[in-house]
């Protein structure tokens, strides 16, 4: 397997569409080197990671309601243009909860 991780190893590629993030702990297996999640900024794995159209959570902020699985899928459903732009990934994982639980309770 080819690696992600910059000549330097302070950066790993998680995606081809989303700048590098910065390891944390390094690990000679890829898998287990420690990043800050890009959505929520907690520790995690790179083999934690779970991606959605090239936006990537981890397991604390892309399964719970509202979370990053969720908050994709209605804007691609309601607001395709801001799909596409992404500008609701960089308002992070807080944010968007936020926003969740307001259309919630509408």
């Amino acid at each position: 397997m080819r690696s992600l991780v910059s000549p330097d190893r302070k950066y790993y590629y998680l995606s081809i569409t989303q700048p590098p993030v910065e390891i944390v702990h390094d690990d000679p297996d890829d898998m287990q080197i420690v990043i800050r999640c890009p959505y929520c900024g907690k520790k995690t794995t790179v083999g934690d990671t779970v991606m959605i159209s090239g936006f990537i959570g981890c397991p604390h902020c892309y399964w719970e309601a509202g979370g990053l699985l969720n908050t994709v899928m209605w804007i691609r459903e309601h607001d395709y243009e801001e799909y596409k732009k992404g500008d609701f990934y960089k308002a992070g994982f807080k944010e968007n909860l936020k926003l969740w639980e307001e259309r919630k309770n509408k």
